[in-house]
């Protein structure tokens, strides 16, 4: 962020092709160069080459200071601000309490937390609480619009187990543009049965947050700025807002809760070294059990909690986990360097991790134990779902409090987001959920198709209703998102269109290719 350095100056010459990456003013299509992994276009503003940064400069990977409440409540503030993202180069950015993204809020389960976010730049913004369980009055989606010089002054009761979230802006037509500008951070659940089993968790030294991003930079080493629309996809890598981080760790198990913000870029993380990592939770909680895994794939809106375990390292010993390759349009070809681990110091402190850390009931076992009230089909292409785009005025269909749905989800490789709950995935026809994604989940890719078990427990009157969406932001921002309320007796609510209901009979359309996500909506405008 702002302590990170690099100095173009005093660069030796290169060819002018490897110094000039363009972007298309408007109505673009990216088109993926395998050979650099750039998009390469013409007639609009020339892009950093990220050749021209010195390799050897590198910054400290910035951890965003805690927020807790203290007995005042939580307060998050909004403005704009600059940044340096390369040294000596000022970038507008906007963020909550800092210039770029804001803090890691943590809350604890059975509290009661005023909340009050306040907006000191010049346009509507929302705070969404993106996988807390709240009722639709205080879930922050684009009816919970925070203009100009206002404050939103709300109460948050955690009623869930300990869980890795986030918040974020969510104003509709917007949500993909005031990100990237940074209106986003992580925000941490604890609970007591997390708490007593001596997982890493001292913030910053072995429990470390990971906020994924990919950005485009000018020629002079400033941000891009975007309008937000279409598949962003850009040409360098920040976590946490630095450029090629390093962090210093002890040689023992270390803990990364890792966040995919990116407005639609999936990453895939492996060790530089090929050496194993443990999956220990995803979105809406602790798995089972620890689950083994040589690469965690996230598309935007993900997160899960993996531990690395560096015990047969020595001090001074370096590996790095990247992003590889990830299948699909071919601009989604890029590798990153996600972060350096630089190995510090051995140490005795290092207990082994629990082999049972919770109680996620079996989905197809606790289908059959339960009566499902509605089955809905969600058929997510060519900017809309089931073949409508986000209205305002209409009320896609009306769910019953306290009772369980299935939701069938088709469409290729977007992920799809679910306001208000956490949900299990069920297994395919003639398959199983795997070890490492049967956790409870808020964010999924959609895939050759994904069935999902859930339950609302909140009221989502017809006045603050829940969305569902796709989380490539500029698909959201297009119309791929539609709304629901959660009341006691659907009965009472007339809903403003009877035809938008979703239902087991929703036409499903003709199937996508399960690594189809950019529909025609690639078009990135400047």
């Amino acid at each position: 962020m702002d302590d990170t350095t690099s100095d173009l100056s005093g660069q030796r010459e290169r060819p002018r092709a490897l110094q000039r990456r363009t972007v298309l003013a408007s109505g673009a299509v990216f088109l993926g160069v395998s050979a650099v992994g750039y998009r390469v276009l013409t007639a609009g503003p020339a892009t950093l080459d990220l050749d021209l940064v010195p390799i050897d400069v590198e910054s400290a990977l910035p951890v965003p200071p805690l927020l807790e409440d203290l007995g005042d409540g939580i307060s998050l503030r909004a403005a704009e601000s600059n940044t340096s993202f390369i040294d000596g180069v000022a970038s507008r950015t906007w963020g909550f309490n800092q210039p770029f993204l804001g803090p890691t809020i943590r809350l604890r389960r059975g509290e009661r937390v005023p909340v009050t976010v306040t907006n000191e730049l010049d346009e509507a913004i929302t705070s969404h609480w993106h996988g807390l369980h709240v009722p639709g009055a205080v879930d922050g989606g684009p009816f919970n619009l925070i203009q100009p010089g206002e404050s939103w002054d709300l109460t948050l009761d955690i009623v869930q187990q300990a869980s890795t979230n986030w918040y974020h802006s969510h104003v509709h037509g917007n949500t993909g543009r005031q990100v990237y500008l940074g209106l986003a951070g992580m925000l941490l659940v604890d609970d007591d049965d997390a708490d007593a089993m001596q997982l890493p968790g001292d913030y910053g030294i072995d429990d470390i947050p990971l906020i994924l991003q990919d950005r485009t930079f000018l020629e002079d080493g400033s941000l891009l700025e975007i309008n937000g629309r279409g598949v962003f996809l850009g040409e360098i890598m920040l976590v946490n807002g630095a450029l090629r981080p390093v962090v210093d760790l002890q040689a023992k198990r270390n803990r990364f809760r890792v966040l995919n913000a990116a407005n639609a870029r999936i990453f895939n993380l492996v060790m530089g070294d090929g050496s194993p990592m443990v999956k220990i939770a995803s979105e809406g909680g602790l798995l089972n059990a620890p689950v083994a895994i040589d690469s965690l794939r996230l598309s935007p809106g993900e997160r899960a909690e993996i531990v690395i375990d560096l015990t047969e390292y020595a001090p001074g010993d370096e590996v790095v986990l990247r992003s590889t390759n990830v299948n699909g349009d071919g601009a989604m070809e890029d590798e990153f360097d996600v972060v350096r681990i630089r190995i510090i110091e051995q140490t005795s402190d290092n207990p082994p991790l629990p082999t049972v850390m919770n109680d996620v009931p079996d989905a197809t076992e606790l289908l059959n134990s339960v009566t499902v009230a509605a089955t809905r089909d969600f058929a997510l292409r060519g900017g809309a779902i089931n073949g409508d785009a986000f209205d305002h005025d209409v009320i896609n269909h009306v769910t019953e409090r306290g009772t369980w749905e299935v939701w069938n989800i088709t469409g290729g490789a977007h992920p799809f987001h679910v306001h208000g709950c956490s949900f299990l995935l069920l297994p395919p026809n003639g398959g199983e959920v795997a070890p490492e994604d049967a956790g409870w989940r808020d964010t999924v890719p959609v895939g050759n198709g994904v069935q999902l078990l859930m339950r609302f427990d909140h009221e989502a009157p017809v006045e603050a209703t829940y969305m569902y969406h796709c989380h490539l932001m500029g698909h959201e921002d297009a119309g791929m998102m539609g709304q629901f309320a959660v009341v006691e007796d659907p009965g009472t609510v007339e809903l403003a269109l009877a035809s938008h209901q979703t239902s087991s009979n929703a036409a499903a359309g003709e199937p996508v290719d399960a690594d189809v996500w950019y529909c025609d909506l690639t078009a990135q405008e400047i």
